[in-house]
């Protein structure tokens, strides 16, 4: 395997867990009270910098 197919893996990788855990954060905040879902989606999109 060469370096630039091992980087693409790598990149598939952190991408596939990014959609991952926005699926898993889009379930919970529909369970959630509206203020405890505006901070969720704040603090979210702060450490998605």
């Amino acid at each position: 395997m060469t370096n630039f197919e091992i980087a693409y893996d790598i990149g598939l990788e952190e991408l596939y867990d990014k959609v991952r855990m926005q699926i898993w954060i889009n379930e919970e905040l529909q369970l959630q009270p509206k203020s405890i879902k505006e901070t969720i989606i704040r603090t979210y999109q702060e450490l998605d910098r």
